[in-house]
Parts: structure tokens; C-alpha cells; sequence
């Protein structure tokens, strides 16, 4: 099978599902993965209304726990029958994959996609790792069970500076990327490719000459690779997105822009960010986001074409 590269006008919109407990337990000592997660329901609900608004398709990364709720799994259905797709994003969110060893990654992969399966009906070959892991033998089992893409190079030199900043704001807590965390400051990740390619079996970071599975780094501003997808916006200044339309316009590279459910949530309530040392959805209200996103989605429109990944690769393929 032969792939082709998607082209330089293109946007994929994708969201991480990830709920609530994802985020506040990187805050809070406190244990939020039994919590009500109305950061995964309202989120979810925002979401669908926007893109229905913008008639954006996009594709959905699942945390496979979350279809043990029936309201979640009701959610995600609805998604399937207004367009969007899955994807996986492993089944317990572990942060620390690539401290795992790999059959308990393997089985993170595995498990997630015979619950999308099971669920949804439908086999997701896109993957995302959590806090953008990437290695040889990951992409190697993605292959063997049938994937055909992967995006979790993360293409930002200030990957690591960016987890230790988190790390202060979470009071000391690294779970959030471990990996980054210890990662230093190299060439090697001023390297990485802010561009779809297709990854080396021996160095995925670098391109291969196999084309039958490709590798969609989340897009970093052209030329100076900083971070600009949503919660990074979200956190900071428009002024970021500013910029990176306005290189973006210079470059032609395809885009892979990255929402999270937070970015869409209602806002934390207070007897929950108490139990937090700082708001895991950031300073910013719910209208405040909202309407952000919306001049974003209206933004990249102009300048790109809104494409899907999934049926891409399903038309572009030998």
C-alpha cells in the first residue's frame, strides 16, 4: 500500500478527549477519575455545536475508559452520526508511557481499540500517544495492527521548557510529561518535522523511505516551531494565533490543529479548583473560549482547506 502526502492547503481539525481527571489530577492531590467529569460533558456538547455551526468534520481521539460511562459512549455515538471520527489516544491516559514496558504499551493500544471497536463499530488506525510519546517499537505495533497514521510528534524545541513551567504551575508535579520533563534541550528535537512525512523504522522523528504509514506532527508555527494550538492560545494571547496565520501564509505545510474537550468545557466549578493548586482549563471563562475558538476555526478556513485524515487516506491510497 502507497500513501499519499496530504497537500500544503490542507487543515485537519482535530480533539483529545480527554476528561476532567486528566487534567486535575496533574493539580491537585485529590483523585478525579471517579469524580463527575462535567469537563467531558459539556466539553463534548460545546464541541459538537461549534463544528456543527462551522460544518467542520474532524477526527476524535478516545481515552477507550471514558465508553465505560454510557453518557460518554452515548456522546461519542452522536459524534459517529454527525460525521466525526475516532482515533486512539490508549485506554487509561498513562502519562508516563514511555516509562512503560512494551507489552503494557501494546496492551494501552490494544485495549483502546477493541473498545472502539466493540463500541463504536468502526477500527481506528490513527494513534496519538499522551504528552506526544514516540518511539521505533510503537510505531512497529501500529503498523502490524493495521494503523496507517500517527501524530504524536510534538515538533517544538521547547517541549522540555514548557513541562518544567508546568511542573512549577502544578506545584512540583511532573505527571503531566514526564518524558518531556527529563528530556533536555537537543538538536535532535530542533530537527523534528513540523510536516506530514513518512517515518524512518529506525528513527521515526526522520523520514523513511516506506510510504505506507504516515506520521502527522501537531502543527508548530512555521520557521520558530512555538506551540499555537488551542490551549495554548487559550492560556496566553490571541496574538500567538496572529502570528502563526501570518507564517503560515509564507509556509506550505499542511496543518494539524489540536483542540482538548477543556478548551470547550464549562468552567471549573469552585468546590473542585479548590481542591486544586491552580485551574486545570485555565484562567479564561467558558464565553471567553468559546469565542476564540470560533475565530480560529473561521481563520484557518480562510487559509486552508478543511480536510479529514480518515477519508483522506482513503481516497490517496495505491
Amino acid at each position: 500500500m502507497h500513501l499519499e502526502l496530504p497537500p500544503a492547503d490542507a487543515v485537519f481539525f482535530h480533539v483529545d478527549l480527554d476528561g476532567l481527571w486528566v487534567h486535575a489530577n496533574d493539580m491537585s492531590d485529590h483523585d478525579f477519575r471517579d469524580h463527575e467529569d462535567y469537563v467531558f460533558e459539556s466539553g463534548f456538547e460545546m464541541m459538537l455545536e461549534i463544528f456543527k455551526q462551522e460544518k467542520i468534520k474532524s477526527t476524535l481521539f478516545i481515552v477507550g475508559r471514558e465508553m465505560e460511562k454510557r453518557k460518554h459512549l452515548e456522546l461519542l455515538k452522536q459524534a459517529q452520526s454527525e460525521g466525526h471520527y475516532f482515533a486512539n489516544h490508549t485506554y487509561n491516559h498513562p502519562k508516563n508511557l514511555a516509562l512503560l514496558d512494551e507489552s503494557e504499551k501494546e496492551q494501552e493500544i490494544m485495549k483502546c481499540h477493541d473498545a472502539i471497536t466493540a463500541n463504536l463499530n468502526v477500527n481506528p488506525v490513527g494513534f496519538r500517544a499522551p504528552a506526544y510519546f514516540l518511539d521505533k517499537k510503537s510505531i512497529a505495533f501500529l503498523k502490524s495492527s493495521g494503523y496507517i497514521y500517527d501524530t504524536s510528534v510534538f515538533p517544538s524545541p521547547y517541549g522540555p521548557l514548557i513541562a518544567r513551567l508546568l511542573s512549577i504551575r502544578s506545584k512540583g508535579k511532573r505527571s503531566a510529561d514526564q518524558h518531556a520533563f527529563l528530556q533536555p534541550f537537543s538538536i535532535e528535537l530542533a530537527r523534528r518535522k513540523n510536516k506530514p512525512y513518512y517515518p524512518s523504522s529506525e528513527n521515526p522523528y526522520r523520514k523513511g523511505l516506506q510510504k505506507d504509514f504516515i506520521e502527522f506532527p501537531v502543527t508548530c508555527i512555521p520557521f520558530f516551531k512555538f506551540p499555537f494550538h488551542a490551549s495554548y492560545v487559550l492560556n496566553s494571547s490571541q496574538l500567538l494565533f496572529r502570528a502563526a496565520k501570518a507564517l503560515l501564509y509564507l509556509s506550505k505545510i499542511p496543518v494539524v490543529y489540536l483542540f482538548h474537550l477543556k478548551d470547550f468545557s464549562c468552567d471549573m466549578k469552585k468546590e473542585d479548583l479548590a481542591l486544586c493548586s491552580s485551574n486545570p482549563l485555565g484562567y479564561k471563562t467558558q464565553s471567553e473560549r468559546v469565542f476564540i475558538i470560533k475565530s480560529i476555526l473561521r481563520q484557518l478556513k480562510k487559509i486552508r482547506n478543511p480536510m479529514v485524515i480518515e477519508e483522506y487516506l482513503n481516497f490517496h491510497k495505491i
